[in-house]
């Protein structure tokens, strides 16, 4: 699973050293196969007891926003450390970065779009970090916080449980840096396309006119290989996403409301929810605001097909022209399936559907008072 810098001039190569080394060395594999099982039984004792001692009233309370933490940690795990996933995302970059274009004629462009996603990645590493640190039992409230510490508190014998709360506790920093490979994968992947698109829709912009007609046949054939070798990429990239997606989906909406509707008795309590609604909030704009520029750059390349002097062309040239119009009608969207698109839609919609649950719940308890 070894893969090296492909592309020349790639600025955002670095963003792969934390993936490569998650996922290459032999320690970390077995870090991550030990603290996902820990978690794992941990969930299911954990449900074992709700379910013995009735307390299923606690989903409903503080308790509610591990349930959100843990199903974005397990489909981090899953996404960056399953054999299959690992497979799917190395084959995508042996398979289609060779195709690509090279990024040395545009490198000054690249620049700030690279420049951007390191500044998110940056913040996002930060935020994370910082969120896991403040998660420790500075405040001395994880026992109503957690409730894995909870059952564990009220079971395990004294060194038993101190034994459990050090593993507890450092699986808060390896499951930041997962979910920080994560981001930094995928934001890799997602601008690399958005980067060919650009570069794609600049060439269309100055293809030449018809004293030309050999050097127009080769770039609207080299067009057509880019356009098809991107919307293989996307496919490969929309099935990495597609389970992934409605579990973070999933966890988001969870964390949301657990941020609004728990009370905030304490300073610490409001700090922790300040942050998580920072991390929440900057990790979904932040994929959305990726997903919808590539979006947009797709949407362009129709556009800027058109700029092209198609008029003073040949009859074969135009026929070529003809074709790269009708595979511009495929777009590069991030979707599962057109069930959810990451694009500023989804970041509204989940917004809406926080608010709306969030109303229907204050109505059913003021009712039920």
């Amino acid at each position: 699973m070894e893969y090296n810098n492909i592309l020349r001039d790639d600025s955002l190569f670095p963003l792969l050293t934390l993936p490569k080394i998650l996922i290459l060395s032999k320690t970390m594999q077995k870090m991550c196969l030990f603290y996902c099982s820990f978690m794992l039984i941990t969930a299911v004792a954990d449900l074992i007891v709700v379910a013995l001692t009735n307390q299923w009233n606690l989903v409903f309370t503080r308790y509610s926003s591990l349930c959100g933490g843990f199903l974005i940690v397990i489909t981090s795990y899953v996404s960056l450390y399953h054999p299959a996933r690992v497979n799917m995302f190395v084959n995508t970059y042996n398979k289609i970065f060779p195709s690509l274009w090279s990024l040395y004629g545009c490198r000054h462009k690249f620049e700030k779009i690279a420049s951007l996603a390191k500044i998110f990645a940056l913040f996002m590493t930060a935020a994370v970090l910082i969120v896991a640190t403040a998660a420790l039992p500075w405040y001395g409230d994880e026992y109503y916080l957690y409730f894995p510490v909870k059952v564990a508190v009220d079971y395990f014998n004294k060194y038993a449980l101190n034994v459990y709360l050090f593993f507890f506790y450092t699986y808060f920093y390896h499951a930041a840096l997962t979910l920080i490979a994560n981001i930094f994968s995928l934001t890799y992947l997602i601008l690399h396309l958005y980067n060919q698109f650009c570069m794609l829709n600049e060439k269309l912009k100055t293809l030449p006119d018809n004293q030309h007609q050999d050097l127009v046949k080769q770039e609207l054939i080299s067009c057509i290989k880019l356009h098809q070798t991107l919307l293989e990429y996307i496919k490969l990239i929309n099935a990495l996403l597609y389970y992934p997606i409605y579990f973070y989906s999933a966890g988001e909406f969870t964390i949301g409301l657990t941020i609004i509707l728990c009370p905030k008795s304490t300073l610490m309590d409001l700090l922790r929810a300040i942050l998580a609604a920072v991390i929440t909030v900057s990790a979904v704009a932040g994929g959305c605001f990726f997903g919808q520029i590539l979006e947009n750059a797709s949407e362009e390349t129709l556009n800027s097909a058109y700029s092209a002097p198609w008029y003073t062309w040949n009859t074969k040239n135009r026929k070529l022209f003809l074709l790269f119009l009708q595979l511009t009608e495929r777009k590069a969207i991030l979707s599962t399936s057109g069930v959810i698109t990451v694009n500023y839609q989804l970041l509204i919609g989940l917004f809406r559907a926080i608010y709306s649950s969030v109303m229907c719940i204050v109505h059913l308890r003021s009712n039920k008072g």
